[in-house]
């Protein structure tokens, strides 16, 4: 097997088998693009990263953003980039507490898009108990805190944390109408309204 077919093999695992040729063909090529990228910053010195931990992680943070479009999980790193658990639960950790703004937006729109699936066809009074990933848990924690003492929005019940391994997420109980307002204000922080 060369090159390309162990990239072609490698995006088609990261980005899903559904994916067709065409567009794992233009994804060889953006990978291509930013493994060039990081050579050219290398050779002309605008960036060294001061690490071998963080030249990892700004890799699998390009990798996401750019090609995949999405957060990173644990069990995607420790299966298709041979990290251990425990250094791959770091590398996401300190993408996280990075604060990039394009990151903070894709965990965002998956949180918005969770929830919107969760409360599709249901009433306004029923309970909802969607499975929320540990990259996405802190975020739901802050828009909550958002919606109760920013906007003092009464009409907001709080979610409930039920049963998970937290180290991956967890299941949390809460109403469609909470879950509404959650989705609304994820809309605002993003700009979407």
């Amino acid at each position: 097997m060369d090159n390309e077919d162990k990239i072609k093999l490698f995006l088609r695992n990261l980005l899903g088998e559904d994916i067709n040729d065409t567009e794992i063909n233009k994804k060889v090529e953006e990978l291509k693009k930013l493994a060039f990228e990081e050579w050219v910053e290398w050779i002309t010195g605008s960036y060294r990263p001061n690490s071998i931990s963080e030249n990892i992680t700004d890799r699998i943070f390009k990798i996401y953003i750019f090609l995949k479009g999405d957060i990173p999980k644990i069990e995607e790193l420790v299966n298709y980039f041979n990290i251990p658990p425990g250094r791959a639960r770091y590398i996401i950790s300190v993408m996280k507490y990075g604060g990039h703004p394009k990151l903070k937006e894709l965990g965002r729109k998956k949180l918005k898009s969770l929830l919107e699936e969760a409360i599709e066809g249901k009433e306004e009074d029923e309970t909802i108990t969607p499975f929320i990933e540990k990259a996405l848990l802190d975020e739901l924690a802050f828009i909550e805190h958002e919606i109760l003492h920013k906007d003092k929005n009464m009409e907001y019940e709080k979610y409930k944390e039920l049963e998970g391994r937290r180290s991956f997420g967890l299941e949390c109980s809460m109403t469609v109408k909470s879950a509404k307002l959650i989705i609304d204000k994820i809309g605002q922080l993003i700009g979407e309204t």
